[in-house]
């Protein structure tokens, strides 16, 4: 695992201080071919993975994102435990996942954790630090995003394929609730 925090620059990090850029990207997963970007997502993609070394590795870029805003601390939202993988299946993981939080998120919770141990007693925790990249390349370890208690919480997620995943047979965009799939992960 690699974790850069400050990895752009105060000129582009600026660039994604827009809300309404960041709820954008809620449910929908998109495919990106490594050709001419098409939107800034892509760019960014394509930047962060040259500067982690990885764009040459992969066919292409699966992406998405995850804006919330919670207002009141009786209702925490989070994203149970899962493994980054093609949404159609149970056993294709993806081959690298990297999030970025490019939102000055200003939250109670919301905690990236990473499994250890089978049992989940044990993880590594990361909090979402405005301008943090994480780059994981054990796509089959467990993950989770603890409850957000109260305020927003952005983070953009790209995966690398060694092959385009079956879920953009048909389009390099789909729709979240299109999908027969377990992306909210196992309770």
């Amino acid at each position: 695992m690699i974790l850069i925090d400050d990895f752009l620059d105060k000129e582009s990090i600026e660039q994604l201080d827009d809300w309404d850029l960041w709820l954008s990207l809620n449910r929908k997963f998109s495919w990106y071919d490594k050709s001419e970007p098409t939107n800034l997502w892509e760019s960014f993609i394509e930047y962060a993975a040259n500067r982690l070394d990885i764009f040459d590795k992969y066919a292409g870029f699966e992406y998405w994102g995850n804006a919330m805003e919670v207002n009141t601390l009786q209702h925490g939202n989070n994203l149970r435990w899962h493994i980054d993988k093609d949404e159609t299946t149970e056993d294709l993981c993806a081959d690298c996942s990297v999030i970025f939080y490019g939102y000055p998120n200003e939250c109670w919770g919301g905690m990236l954790e990473f499994e250890l141990e089978p049992t989940l007693s044990e993880v590594e925790r990361f909090s979402p630090r405005y301008n943090r990249i994480i780059y994981n390349k054990e796509t089959d370890r467990k993950h989770r995003v603890t409850p957000t208690w109260i305020g927003k919480r952005a983070s953009f997620v790209f995966s690398g394929w060694f092959e385009k995943p079956p879920i953009f047979k048909d389009s390099n965009v789909v729709n979240e609730n299109n999908i027969d799939g377990t992306y909210y992960g196992s309770a």
